[in-house]
């Protein structure tokens, strides 16, 4: 009995930190899929004066920037999600939607503190989807000269916006 009972925290300690349905813990790069006019643009970061966001750019611009993201899976037991930082230069990012917002353009904040930004990582897919709300969607939207990772209720998204779908490959 007591060697079962050890068994069944092993296991649950194990598909704590490997969730069975997403990657563990690890640096992956994130395309945008197929279907959309922006298919194969890659996720970078952008920053300026301290102050930046997850932009698109083409694979060849795309090996220029910084372009590795860390999927970070917050567990709190029977349920949980990913979140994703990169680090820039010397410093480390976190990334949530603008003020804190329930939609609009993914920004970078401070990884010690809390942000709207909550992902889903299939890893027989290879699909990173939106969990925030099941009404919203990861949108790619131009704006001063970038392409912007934003998220969005269809309809109510700017114009300048296109619905995506997100993939991560590990990097």
């Amino acid at each position: 009995m007591h060697a079962s009972i050890l068994a069944l925290f092993s296991l649950a300690a194990i598909a704590a930190a490997n969730p069975s349905y997403g990657p563990p813990n690890e640096n992956v790069t994130i395309t945008i899929g197929a279907g959309s006019s922006l298919d194969g643009y890659q996720l970078v970061g952008y920053v300026d004066n301290g102050a930046g966001f997850p932009e698109f750019v083409t694979p060849a611009d795309a090996a220029e920037d910084a372009s590795i993201f860390y999927l970070f899976y917050e567990d709190y037991g029977h349920f949980g999600w990913y979140t994703m930082n990169i680090d820039i230069g010397d410093a480390t990012y976190a990334t949530a939607i603008k003020d804190g917002a329930f939609e609009g353009p993914i920004v970078f904040i401070d990884p010690a503190t809390y942000g709207t930004s909550i992902w889903s990582a299939t890893t027989a897919t290879s699909a990173l989807t939106w969990t925030g709300d099941t009404r919203d969607f990861p949108y790619a939207c131009t704006a001063d000269g970038h392409i912007q990772l934003a998220i969005y209720t269809p309809g109510t998204e700017p114009t300048d916006c296109e619905q995506i779908t997100l993939e991560f490959h590990k990097a």
